[in-house]
C-alpha cells in the first residue's frame, strides 16, 4: 500500500513539475516573440482570450510583428498586478527592449496548468506598486 501511495505522489509531483516547465516555456516564448513555440505548447482544445487557439496565435502574431517593426528583438518580463477587472491578480507585462511598448498578459493557472491567456488593459508593475504604497505610508 505504501508503495502505491508513493507512486501516486511521485506521479503528481512529476505532473506539476512538467506543467511548471511548460508554463515557463510559454512565458519565455512571449518574451522571445517565438510564435512556433506557442503553436507547439498551447492546447488545441482551449480558448485563449475567448477565441480558439489559432485566432489567438494570429492576434499575438500581429502584436509581435508590430513590436518587431518598432525595433524590438525581445520583450523584458516585468511582474505586474491587474488594477482593473481582475484587481490584485498577478500579470506579466512584456516590454520591448527598444520601443519600451508594453503588452500586459494575464496567465490564468488552474492545477498548475495555464488554462487561459488574455490581455490586461490596466496593470502596474509590482515595483511601481510597492513604491506607490511606500509613498502613501510616508504621507500618512
Amino acid at each position: 500500500m505504501k508503495e502505491n501511495k508513493r507512486s501516486i505522489v511521485e506521479t503528481a509531483i512529476n505532473y506539476m513539475n512538467n506543467n511548471k516547465e511548460n508554463n515557463e516555456r510559454i512565458i519565455n516564448a512571449f518574451s522571445t516573440m517565438n510564435l512556433s513555440i506557442l503553436v507547439d505548447l498551447l492546447d488545441e482544445d482551449k480558448d485563449y482570450e475567448d477565441v480558439n487557439k489559432w485566432r489567438f496565435i494570429d492576434m499575438i502574431k500581429n502584436k509581435f510583428e508590430y513590436l518587431k517593426s518598432c525595433g524590438d528583438t525581445f520583450l523584458k518580463k516585468i511582474p505586474s498586478k491587474c488594477m482593473g477587472c481582475n484587481y490584485g491578480k498577478e500579470t506579466i507585462t512584456f516590454q520591448g527592449n527598444i520601443s519600451k511598448k508594453k503588452l500586459s498578459l494575464m496567465f490564468e493557472i488552474e492545477a498548475g496548468t495555464i488554462i487561459d491567456i488574455y490581455e490586461c488593459g490596466i496593470c502596474i508593475s509590482i515595483k511601481d506598486l510597492n513604491q506607490h504604497n511606500e509613498d502613501v505610508k510616508k504621507r500618512y
